[in-house]
């Protein structure tokens, strides 16, 4: 009995490593090429406005990567639970009313609460904080409040 408890872990075991270390060639890539800034440009919308999100490589950014953060208007913020270092940038289409998040560079925000699953419009998201209590509007249907920290 304790060999085959002893045979179920070790397979457990096996698949979770080998789960583990599945990647495709650009996380691999990624990894092999560390960069100090990671730029990703999102979206480009009519206003032909690019918008480059800005992501420090660690918990507390660098001094090159505050710089370019404060270059594009961004700036450093504290947040979540870790309080990690991070670029809070303003969309360009902040504020617009939205239906639905491809209204927007960012996401389609209720403007306050409104009963999940009903009908709704919203703003786009001012800035690209992932942090706090949001509402997404999705095909002009409320969805449910979400709070992230």
């Amino acid at each position: 009995m304790n060999n085959a408890k002893n045979l179920l872990l070790l397979f457990v075991l096996v698949i979770l490593s080998i789960g583990c270390r599945v990647q495709d060639s650009s996380q691999e890539k990624a990894q092999q090429e560390p960069q100090v800034i990671t730029v990703k440009k999102l979206q480009q919308h009519d206003s032909q406005t690019a918008y480059q999100r800005i992501q420090f490589a660690g918990r507390i950014a660098t001094k090159a990567e505050k710089k370019e953060c404060l270059s594009v208007g961004g700036k450093i913020s504290n947040v979540g639970m870790r309080k990690a270092e991070v670029c809070i940038q303003r969309y360009p289409d902040a504020g617009k009313v939205c239906q639905d998040n491809s209204d927007c560079m960012g996401r389609c925000l209720a403007e306050s609460r409104v009963p999940s699953q009903k009908p709704a419009t919203g703003r786009c998201q001012v800035e690209d904080s992932l942090f706090g209590c949001r509402q997404s509007i999705e095909n002009g249907i409320a969805q449910a409040l979400l709070c992230i920290d």
